[in-house]
Protein backbone atom coordinates (compact mmCIF):
# COMPACT_ATOMS: atom_id res chain seq x y z
CA UNK A 1 0.00 0.00 0.00
CA UNK A 2 1.27 3.51 -1.20
CA UNK A 3 1.60 6.49 0.97
CA UNK A 4 -0.84 8.04 -0.99
CA UNK A 5 -3.42 5.23 -0.40
CA UNK A 6 -2.61 4.51 3.53
CA UNK A 7 -3.64 8.53 3.90
CA UNK A 8 -6.49 7.79 1.76
CA UNK A 9 -6.92 4.69 3.56
CA UNK A 10 -6.75 6.79 6.97
CA UNK A 11 -9.08 9.27 5.74
CA UNK A 12 -11.88 6.55 4.68
CA UNK A 13 -12.11 5.51 8.63
CA UNK A 14 -12.27 8.85 10.09
CA UNK A 15 -14.94 9.80 7.70
CA UNK A 16 -16.64 6.03 8.30
CA UNK A 17 -15.74 6.15 11.80
CA UNK A 18 -17.17 9.67 12.25
CA UNK A 19 -20.83 8.33 10.91
CA UNK A 20 -20.70 4.82 13.00
CA UNK A 21 -19.71 7.46 16.34
CA UNK A 22 -23.11 9.42 15.18
CA UNK A 23 -24.87 6.36 15.55
CA UNK A 24 -23.51 5.46 18.96
CA UNK A 25 -24.70 9.07 19.83
CA UNK A 26 -28.66 7.72 18.66
CA UNK A 27 -29.00 4.60 18.72
CA UNK A 28 -30.78 2.92 21.42
CA UNK A 29 -29.90 -0.82 23.07
CA UNK A 30 -28.46 -2.97 22.32
CA UNK A 31 -27.41 -1.26 19.28
CA UNK A 32 -25.23 1.14 20.77
CA UNK A 33 -23.31 -1.24 22.84
CA UNK A 34 -22.75 -3.34 19.57
CA UNK A 35 -21.29 -0.79 17.57
CA UNK A 36 -18.78 0.06 20.02
CA UNK A 37 -17.29 -3.41 19.61
CA UNK A 38 -17.75 -2.95 16.02
CA UNK A 39 -15.53 0.20 16.12
CA UNK A 40 -12.75 -1.35 17.88
CA UNK A 41 -12.94 -4.50 15.72
CA UNK A 42 -12.12 -2.30 13.15
CA UNK A 43 -9.42 -0.55 14.80
CA UNK A 44 -7.79 -4.12 15.43
CA UNK A 45 -8.17 -4.92 11.31
CA UNK A 46 -6.69 -0.91 10.69
CA UNK A 47 -3.54 -2.21 12.65
CA UNK A 48 -3.30 -5.46 10.81
CA UNK A 49 -3.34 -3.80 8.05
CA UNK A 50 -0.20 -1.06 9.22
CA UNK A 51 1.66 -4.91 10.00
CA UNK A 52 1.03 -6.08 6.63
CA UNK A 53 2.80 -3.07 5.19
CA UNK A 54 5.49 -3.91 6.94
CA UNK A 55 5.89 -6.86 8.58
CA UNK A 56 9.29 -6.38 10.57
CA UNK A 57 8.90 -7.70 14.19
CA UNK A 58 9.94 -3.97 15.27
CA UNK A 59 7.38 -2.13 13.86
CA UNK A 60 4.77 -0.79 16.31
CA UNK A 61 1.94 -1.42 14.78
CA UNK A 62 2.25 -5.18 15.92
CA UNK A 63 1.73 -3.80 19.12
CA UNK A 64 -1.05 -1.66 18.60
CA UNK A 65 -2.09 -5.01 17.05
CA UNK A 66 -2.17 -6.47 20.09
CA UNK A 67 -3.44 -4.33 22.10
CA UNK A 68 -6.59 -3.50 20.24
CA UNK A 69 -7.26 -7.47 19.93
CA UNK A 70 -6.81 -7.90 23.73
CA UNK A 71 -9.82 -5.15 23.65
CA UNK A 72 -11.90 -7.21 21.37
CA UNK A 73 -13.14 -9.73 24.20
CA UNK A 74 -12.70 -7.28 26.76
CA UNK A 75 -15.51 -5.28 25.54
CA UNK A 76 -17.51 -8.40 23.99
CA UNK A 77 -17.24 -9.44 27.72
CA UNK A 78 -18.10 -5.82 29.24
CA UNK A 79 -20.59 -5.42 27.34
CA UNK A 80 -23.25 -8.25 27.07
CA UNK A 81 -22.12 -9.91 30.36
CA UNK A 82 -22.21 -7.03 32.45
CA UNK A 83 -23.97 -4.33 31.04
CA UNK A 84 -26.77 -6.18 29.39
CA UNK A 85 -27.70 -9.39 31.05
CA UNK A 86 -26.01 -8.12 34.76
CA UNK A 87 -24.07 -10.75 35.00
CA UNK A 88 -21.40 -10.42 38.14
CA UNK A 89 -17.92 -10.58 36.90
CA UNK A 90 -16.70 -10.11 39.96
CA UNK A 91 -13.94 -6.96 41.18
CA UNK A 92 -11.58 -7.49 39.87
CA UNK A 93 -13.10 -8.96 36.90
CA UNK A 94 -11.17 -11.09 34.03
CA UNK A 95 -12.04 -8.09 31.48
CA UNK A 96 -9.81 -6.09 33.82
CA UNK A 97 -7.06 -8.57 32.66
CA UNK A 98 -7.84 -8.19 29.51
CA UNK A 99 -8.21 -4.24 29.41
CA UNK A 100 -4.75 -3.46 30.82
CA UNK A 101 -2.91 -5.85 29.23
CA UNK A 102 -4.44 -4.19 25.73
CA UNK A 103 -3.08 -0.74 26.94
CA UNK A 104 0.27 -2.12 28.25
CA UNK A 105 0.56 -3.26 24.70
CA UNK A 106 0.03 0.23 23.42
CA UNK A 107 2.06 1.84 25.69
CA UNK A 108 4.84 -0.57 24.51
CA UNK A 109 4.20 0.17 21.10
CA UNK A 110 4.27 4.33 22.06
CA UNK A 111 7.97 3.24 23.58
CA UNK A 112 8.91 2.21 20.28
CA UNK A 113 8.04 4.79 18.59
CA UNK A 114 9.76 7.32 20.61
CA UNK A 115 13.01 4.83 20.22
CA UNK A 116 13.19 4.48 16.95
CA UNK A 117 12.57 8.27 16.24
CA UNK A 118 15.08 9.33 18.64
CA UNK A 119 16.83 12.31 18.51
CA UNK A 120 20.09 13.96 20.13
CA UNK A 121 17.75 15.95 22.65
CA UNK A 122 16.77 12.77 24.19
CA UNK A 123 17.61 14.22 27.88
CA UNK A 124 15.62 17.68 27.02
CA UNK A 125 12.64 15.98 25.25
CA UNK A 126 12.05 13.75 28.23
CA UNK A 127 12.34 16.71 31.45
CA UNK A 128 9.85 18.41 29.42
CA UNK A 129 7.45 15.32 28.62
CA UNK A 130 7.58 14.42 32.25
CA UNK A 131 7.08 18.44 33.47
CA UNK A 132 3.60 18.23 31.63
CA UNK A 133 3.00 14.79 32.36
CA UNK A 134 4.03 14.88 36.34
CA UNK A 135 1.59 18.21 36.38
CA UNK A 136 -1.31 16.20 34.71
CA UNK A 137 -0.69 13.27 37.33
CA UNK A 138 -0.37 15.79 40.58
CA UNK A 139 -4.49 16.63 39.33
CA UNK A 140 -5.33 13.10 38.18
CA UNK A 141 -4.54 11.67 41.49
CA UNK A 142 -6.28 13.96 43.77
CA UNK A 143 -9.26 13.62 41.66
CA UNK A 144 -9.69 10.26 40.60
CA UNK A 145 -6.52 7.94 42.73
CA UNK A 146 -7.34 9.44 46.12
CA UNK A 147 -10.87 8.57 46.38
CA UNK A 148 -9.80 4.50 45.42
CA UNK A 149 -7.30 4.52 48.29
CA UNK A 150 -9.92 5.29 50.71
CA UNK A 151 -12.95 3.31 49.31
CA UNK A 152 -13.49 0.50 52.16
CA UNK A 153 -15.60 -1.06 50.35
CA UNK A 154 -12.84 -2.60 47.94
CA UNK A 155 -10.75 -5.65 48.41
CA UNK A 156 -7.14 -4.84 48.25
CA UNK A 157 -6.88 -6.04 44.76
CA UNK A 158 -9.63 -4.29 43.38
CA UNK A 159 -7.94 -0.53 44.32
CA UNK A 160 -4.58 -1.75 42.44
CA UNK A 161 -6.71 -2.76 39.52
CA UNK A 162 -8.64 0.38 39.68
CA UNK A 163 -5.62 2.63 39.74
CA UNK A 164 -3.76 1.16 37.72
CA UNK A 165 -5.96 1.71 34.70
CA UNK A 166 -4.98 5.43 35.81
CA UNK A 167 -1.66 4.81 36.13
CA UNK A 168 -1.28 3.08 32.92
CA UNK A 169 -3.58 5.95 31.20
CA UNK A 170 -1.26 8.54 32.45
CA UNK A 171 2.10 6.63 31.40
CA UNK A 172 0.18 6.75 27.82
CA UNK A 173 -0.29 10.41 28.07
CA UNK A 174 3.03 11.04 28.78
CA UNK A 175 4.59 8.56 26.04
CA UNK A 176 2.03 11.02 23.95
CA UNK A 177 3.86 14.06 25.44
CA UNK A 178 6.87 12.95 24.92
CA UNK A 179 6.54 12.16 20.86
CA UNK A 180 5.36 15.75 20.35
CA UNK A 181 7.96 17.27 22.34
CA UNK A 182 10.36 15.41 20.12
CA UNK A 183 8.83 16.88 17.01
CA UNK A 184 5.44 18.74 17.46
CA UNK A 185 2.16 17.78 15.81
CA UNK A 186 2.99 18.60 12.11
CA UNK A 187 2.32 15.25 10.92
CA UNK A 188 -1.39 14.01 10.76
CA UNK A 189 -0.32 10.80 12.23
CA UNK A 190 1.09 12.79 15.23
CA UNK A 191 -2.04 14.73 15.85
CA UNK A 192 -4.00 11.64 15.81
CA UNK A 193 -2.03 9.72 18.10
CA UNK A 194 -2.16 12.41 20.60
CA UNK A 195 -6.22 12.55 19.66
CA UNK A 196 -6.62 9.03 20.17
CA UNK A 197 -4.74 8.75 23.94
CA UNK A 198 -6.74 12.36 24.96
CA UNK A 199 -9.99 10.56 23.90
CA UNK A 200 -8.86 7.21 25.78
CA UNK A 201 -8.22 9.30 29.10
CA UNK A 202 -10.87 11.27 28.87
CA UNK A 203 -12.88 8.10 28.66
CA UNK A 204 -11.14 6.22 31.37
CA UNK A 205 -11.48 8.71 33.73
CA UNK A 206 -15.38 9.49 33.41
CA UNK A 207 -16.12 6.07 33.87
CA UNK A 208 -14.03 5.63 36.71
CA UNK A 209 -16.06 8.95 38.16
CA UNK A 210 -19.25 7.76 37.23
CA UNK A 211 -18.74 3.97 38.49
CA UNK A 212 -17.35 5.86 42.02
CA UNK A 213 -20.62 7.53 41.63
CA UNK A 214 -23.04 4.79 40.65
CA UNK A 215 -23.93 6.97 37.74
CA UNK A 216 -22.88 5.51 34.81
CA UNK A 217 -25.12 4.68 31.82
CA UNK A 218 -24.06 3.33 28.43
CA UNK A 219 -26.20 6.25 27.13
CA UNK A 220 -24.09 8.85 28.58
CA UNK A 221 -20.93 10.26 26.98
CA UNK A 222 -18.45 7.39 27.97
CA UNK A 223 -19.11 5.11 25.05
CA UNK A 224 -19.03 8.10 22.63
CA UNK A 225 -15.29 8.72 23.70
CA UNK A 226 -14.64 5.23 23.81
CA UNK A 227 -15.60 5.07 20.23
CA UNK A 228 -14.33 8.44 19.22
CA UNK A 229 -10.96 7.17 20.63
CA UNK A 230 -11.33 3.61 18.25
CA UNK A 231 -11.90 5.61 15.41
CA UNK A 232 -9.11 8.13 15.78
CA UNK A 233 -6.30 4.70 16.59
CA UNK A 234 -7.29 2.97 13.64
CA UNK A 235 -6.84 6.42 11.33
CA UNK A 236 -3.49 6.79 12.91
CA UNK A 237 -2.23 3.66 12.41
CA UNK A 238 -3.19 3.34 8.84
CA UNK A 239 -1.88 7.19 8.43
CA UNK A 240 1.92 6.72 6.85
CA UNK A 241 3.13 9.20 8.80
CA UNK A 242 2.67 7.82 12.15
CA UNK A 243 5.08 4.65 11.82
CA UNK A 244 7.59 6.83 9.40
CA UNK A 245 10.94 7.63 11.14
CA UNK A 246 14.19 10.15 10.41
CA UNK A 247 14.19 12.90 10.06
CA UNK A 248 12.03 13.66 7.22
CA UNK A 249 8.60 11.60 8.89
CA UNK A 250 6.98 14.66 8.84
CA UNK A 251 7.18 15.71 5.21
CA UNK A 252 3.39 14.84 4.30
CA UNK A 253 0.67 15.73 2.25
CA UNK A 254 -2.31 17.41 3.64
CA UNK A 255 -5.46 14.93 4.07
CA UNK A 256 -7.42 17.40 2.26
Amino acid sequence: MSGDQSARASRAVLVGGAAVCAGVVVAGEPLRGWLLVALIVAATGAAAVATRRNPSRQNPAWCILLGAALLVPAYVLWYPAKLRWGLELGNPAITDGFFLAGYVAFLVALTRLIRVRGSVDRRIHLLDSLIISVGLGVLVWVLFIAPYLHDEELSGAATVVAVSYTVVDLLLFGAVVRLLVQGGIASTGDRLLTGWVVAQLSADLLYSVTSMRGTFELSGLTPVLYSASFVLLGAAILHPSTLAVGPGHRAERPMS
